[in-house]
């Protein structure tokens, strides 16, 4: 079986700089062969790229032109070199300012990123993918009918690494998202019901076991999966010094480590559920047959941030296949297929450069995060450093390439191909150099704050909400 290679379009931004052609051609040189097919966002944390009911269409300056390329015109793009797409989507609404979208931590302080277990969320993603798969339908017809080649639609990927983000303060560990909606649906998965979130509302509670303010973000153990016991989970914890703080409180440490196994099992639950919803939502017969569910997610046994484990996701009921980092995963799937994302944590890093990007240019986003408060060389030196984090983290050679497990033989399961993301050090810079910092409203200046509130708001505004740290 051939190899599957895919382009990932990381943000329609990065087409100003690198027309399709541009990006086909850098994938070849870096991977040795042209890709066979492109994943396309649906949203940006700048808006929505085409026509819509909701707001003014956020297109693109596609090449350097003056007028703005639209989603379906960039696919049209694509089509032309034959290429079949998927569409992906980043499901935090980032550009919205509706408070009803947004994620709250288990204090209560709610966030601008929406939370994806909310009705309104889904529908929202429902109908505007909806229209996103119209746009790309035409676009690949009209190609077509101009080459003779035979583009289309062929899958729609769900990028899961950063559902819920994490935050911590003075060792008090803040997890999202416990809206009125995940504590019922938490609470009709668990055998506690009400009383598994409660359960987190003391400190220290059970989550301080596995998890730990690092003073720049939440420091986690991740490596262990479906089947980790109470004991297994406590010399994990005892292992990195991570149960002190229980220890000091004289808390049952036993009973702690049940709690938190019911709880990571119940948010695994709840994101296949809301998961397995969406698809069914958004995948409409094409020709016969559906479009290709495909969940984008890290490589690490268990992720916070998606609230999944990965082993649970090889899964036929709920994708057709996964996209992974393969840098740090030991799964080798026995279901479905799937291709290595060369990004460390997939998307995880890149997310938050775009994120924080189009932030830094939006001056009521800049003013609810705090990050107003801030100079503008503050806030381009964090948005440089998101940058090279993201750089850093690529997969990026052939030799990276030939690391990765030999491909599936029948392409049901196993390894089948992998997914390349533009973003080179050359476009990242651009982005960086093209970005117009906003001037806030408000009064408060960096001076009222003592050094470190400034460096851990400054963090915060950063991806609007603390972000796991490695």
């Amino acid at each position: 079986m051939s190899e599957r290679r895919i382009l990932d379009v990381v943000d329609l931004w990065t087409l100003e700089f690198a027309t399709a052609d541009e990006q086909v051609s850098e994938f070849q040189k870096r991977w040795g062969s042209p890709p066979d097919a492109v994943a396309l966002p649906v949203l940006t944390p700048a808006g929505i790229p085409f026509e819509n009911d909701y707001e003014e269409m956020k297109g693109v300056h596609y090449g350097g032109r003056s007028e703005q390329a639209n989603l379906g015109t960039i696919a049209y793009e694509f089509g032309k070199l034959g290429m079949d797409i998927y569409l992906l989507i980043v499901p935090d609404f980032s550009f919205a300012k509706s408070s009803t979208l947004h994620i709250v931590d288990i204090s209560g302080d709610s966030s601008p990123q929406a939370c994806i277990a909310k009705g309104v969320t889904r529908r929202l993603l429902t109908e505007l993918t909806t229209t996103a798969m119209s746009r790309v339908d035409e676009a690949c017809a009209t190609a077509n009918e101009e080459t003779g080649k035979s583009a289309s639609l062929v899958g729609v990927a769900l990028d899961i690494v950063d559902l819920w983000p994490m935050g911590a303060s003075d060792e008090r560990i803040e997890l999202t998202c416990f809206c009125q909606e995940c504590r019922n649906q938490l609470a009709e998965i668990s055998t506690r019901g009400t009383r598994l979130v409660r359960e987190f509302e003391r400190f220290p509670n059970a989550w301080n076991l596995l998890l730990q303010d690092s003073g720049t973000g939440v420091k986690p153990i991740n490596d262990f999966d479906s089947t980790v016991t109470p004991k297994a989970l406590l010399g994990l914890s005892q292992l990195k010094g991570f149960d002190d703080m229980l220890k000091r409180a004289g808390a049952d440490l036993d009973k702690e480590a049940q709690l938190l196994i019911e709880y990571v099992h119940c948010r695994h639950k709840q994101v296949k559920n809301v998961v397995q919803d969406l698809f069914s939502r958004i995948n409409p017969q094409r020709d016969g047959r559906p479009l290709s569910r495909v969940i984008v997610t890290e490589g690490s046994p268990y992720s916070w941030t998606s609230g999944t484990f990965l082993g649970g996701l090889d899964d036929p009921e709920l994708c057709d296949e996964l996209w992974i980092d393969p840098s740090e995963s030991g799964l080798e799937t026995k279901r479905i297929p799937y291709l290595a994302y060369m990004q460390r944590r997939s998307r995880y890093y890149l997310d938050a450069f775009f994120s924080f990007l189009y932030t830094c240019q939006d001056e009521e986003k800049m003013t609810v995060t705090g990050a107003a408060r801030y100079s503008d060389a503050d806030i381009l030196r964090l948005l440089e450093l998101r940058r090279r984090q993201a750089v850093s983290n690529r997969l990026a050679s052939k030799l990276d390439l030939s690391c990765l497990e030999p491909r599936s033989k029948d392409g049901k399961a196993g390894r089948v191909g992998f997914v390349g993301p533009h973003f080179p050090e050359n476009t990242s810079q651009k982005l960086v150099q093209a970005a117009r910092i906003v001037k806030s409203s408000s009064a408060v200046g960096p001076n009222d704050f003592d050094d470190d509130a400034l460096r851990k708001l400054l963090l915060k505004a950063a991806s609007m909400a603390f972000r796991e740290e490695r």
